[in-house]
Formats: C-alpha cells, structure tokens, sequence
C-alpha cells in the first residue's frame, strides 16, 4: 500500500473523528481531521488530499453539500461517505453525486480498509484517464493547426487535393482508395436527383471522416471489438473533422464540414455527436448517412465479410424511418440500377 496517500477525516463525533485519525495513520502519510465542512475546506485549501472521508451528517452544513463542493472545487481528491444509518436513496443520492463509495458505523476495519483501497484504485484510473484525454487534446489540437495551415495556404482545394487528403485519412483505416470512390458517386447520385448540386456535395463527401486523423492508431486500427470507452473515442471523430474543417471561406469546404460533423446523425434523433433528428440535420448530412453506410455495409472489412448488394440493400429499407430519412431511402432504392452500376465499376 503506498504510504503517501494523505487523507482527510470530516466528523463531528470526536470519538469516531479520532479513531478513525488512529486507525489510519499506521497506514498513511497524513491523515487530518476537521469538525465540520468550514474546517475541510481550510484543510483542502492548504493541503492536496488524495481521499476525503465525510460523514453525511455534520453540524450546520451537512455531508451532502461538501461532497458536491469538493467534487467542484477538488477534483483529485475522492470521496467516500459516512453514515451512522444505512439509507438506500441516499446512498444512491451520494454516488450520483460522484462518491466513490460508502460505508456504515460502526466501523469495522477490514470494511474500511476495502472501501479506502477502492477508492484510491478509482482514483488513479480517473486520473489516468484525465491525463490521457488532456493528451489526446494536445495531440488534436496540433494536428488540427497543422491541417489547418496547410488548408490556408492552399486556400482553395481542387479536386485532386481533396481526394489525396481524404485517401491518406482512409489508408490508415484499413480501407481502400476505392471506398472513397464508391461513397462519392453514391452521394452523387442522390444528390443529382435531388436538384443539388451534385459535384460539389459529392467532392465534399470525401473528408467525411477526417476526423479519424484526431483518432490514436491502436485504436483505429483495432481489429478487436472496442471497449466503451474506445468507442466514445471513436465517436469523436465528426467533432474532429468539424474543427479541422471549420473557419473554410469556400462552399466546398463549408459542405464538408457539414458533412463531417453531421454524417453519424440519425432519423431518429439516437444518433452522434449531436443527436439530431430529421430535418434538423441537414440534406447533405441525411445523404452521406446513407451512402456511406451503404458502402460499409457492402464492403469487406478486416473485422467481417462484406454483405451482398441485395442483403445491403435490405439492411438500408429495414433501417428507414430509425437511421436514415425514408424519402431519401426510397429514391436509393428506385435508383438501384445506377447504383448497381457504381457498385461493379468500384468494386475492390
């Protein structure tokens, strides 16, 4: 057990205030102990604590309102709370309010010695996690500028450019120049049957996922299913390519950034980063939903076979109305043919 870990005791019982001072500094580096939540927050104003141990009720203010102001003010500090009564809804009401746990009087050791090292264990994996995301952002940030510089200076791109950014996005995710192809000329499609115009929003398309360059390889590139908390890493990404895209003067540019940040949006409003539904998320972003999943779906990923054209397109119908906008599945649908026709010319 690391021997620096310092501690701070809140009760108004001296007795129980002291015990616990005892018991825990055979252990501990530090442990202090304050009589009520004016006294704990002198003590955290002066010294760093790893773990606080509140008692719930305390004279004129209570337990409950110094967790929620040590969790404001102190986020490295954990809290775990004290109570003389074992009370279900509060005890819920204390872990909703971010204590990593709780323990009743009177005190048993063993008990307190297992709540305490739960509490430290869960500590270090928030900090751990907080590093890592603190980096992630750096590490964001700077590809951001750079990206953005260069967006600058070309000033306007032109097809060709846009399409090489877009492939060396899409090479690192196991997926082929080809992918883009097919996905662009979907949209196309759609698009043109819409009255829009279509080349533009077709050339915007392809950095839908630029994003991912924001995305750490071990997580891109994981052939495993992903854990929680690499998927919500994952689903960073439109946010990503919004920032990346942002600040654009060109219509192009202002389409792709749409289209980035919008193209995991669903129908039903179940959708990421922002949980719009319908209309609120606009054509262009209601378009690329369906083409790219479309060519997801049909495509071989190193995770699984790809389904067949017919197969995919029923996946499409089944999810029209949840997913994606049902008037613009059923123009996919009547436009099966053509779509056949880009499917076979592009297909890896």
């Amino acid at each position: 057990m690391d021997r620096n870990i310092t501690i701070l005791v809140v009760d108004d019982d001296n007795t129980i205030g002291q015990l616990l001072v005892s018991i825990l500094s055979s252990t501990y580096k530090q442990v202090d102990l304050a009589r009520d939540a004016d006294e704990a927050l002198k003590f955290l104003s002066i010294s760093q604590y790893n773990l606080a141990l509140v008692d719930i009720r305390l004279p004129k203010i209570d337990g409950i309102w110094l967790l929620k102001e040590i969790k404001q003010r102190y986020e490295d500090t954990e809290v775990v709370m004290i109570t003389g009564v074992g009370n279900l809804e509060t005890a819920v009401e204390c872990m909703r309010l971010g204590a990593a746990n709780y323990f009743t009087k009177p005190i048993r050791k063993n008990q307190l010695d297992m709540v305490i090292e739960r509490a430290l264990e869960r500590r270090d994996l928030l900090l751990t996690k907080r590093n890592y995301q603190k980096q992630l952002e750096t590490c964001i940030e700077k590809k951001t500028q750079e990206l953005r510089r260069v967006i600058k200076e070309l000033e306007e791109f032109n097809e060709d450019i846009i399409y090489r950014l877009a492939n060396a996005v899409e090479s690192r995710d196991h997926i082929t120049g080809k992918h883009l192809g097919r996905m662009s000329k979907y949209t196309e499609l759609l698009a043109e049957v819409l009255g829009l115009n279509y080349k533009l929003i077709g050339l915007a398309s392809l950095l839908h996922d630029v994003g991912k360059i924001g995305i750490p390889d071990n997580i891109l590139l994981k052939e495993s299913p992903l854990t929680d908390d690499e998927y919500e890493i994952i689903k960073t990404h439109p946010v990503i390519g919004g920032k990346i895209l942002s600040g654009g003067t060109g219509l192009t540019l202002q389409t792709a950034k749409i289209i980035a940040e919008q193209h995991h949006e669903r129908w039903d409003g179940t959708g990421y980063p922002m949980g719009l539904s319908g209309e609120a998320i606009s054509l262009e972003g209601r378009i690329v939903a369906i083409t790219d999943s479309f060519d997801a779906i049909s495509s071989t990923r190193p995770y699984r076979p790809a389904m067949t054209f017919e197969k995919s397109l029923e996946i499409l119908t089944e999810e029209s109305g949840t997913h994606f906008d049902p008037s613009l599945i059923d123009i996919f649908i009547k436009s099966k043919i053509k779509v056949k026709r880009i499917y076979d010319n592009y297909i890896s």
